[in-house]
């Protein structure tokens, strides 16, 4: 998480993916710190884990976007377009 962060300020992405589960910090805080420095970025959460407060969670942080891994080059598209054209809190699953 932390490193996520200091990457996060040198680069200034568009667009990042955080595991909900990271060490030091978890993605929902890391997610948290990354936007109060670049307020435009589009944070998509991912994990393995699909349960309903992860999700919750992921969403109360600021996610604009949500999938689930391991996830398809399709499904990595999906979420990329769907990021493009401003349909944020979307959840995308395997499978």
């Amino acid at each position: 998480g932390s490193e996520a962060i200091e990457q996060g300020r040198r680069l200034r992405p568009d667009v990042v993916f955080l595991d909900l589960v990271l060490t030091l910090k978890n993605g929902s805080e890391a997610g948290r710190e990354m936007r109060e420095h670049n307020p435009a970025l589009k944070i998509v959460y991912c994990s393995t884990v699909e349960e309903a407060f992860l999700t919750r969670k992921a969403s109360e942080a600021g996610g604009d976007a949500w999938i689930a891994k391991p996830f398809t080059k399709s499904e990595l598209k999906k979420t990329l377009d769907a990021l493009k054209v401003g349909k944020a809190k979307q959840e995308v699953k395997h499978g």
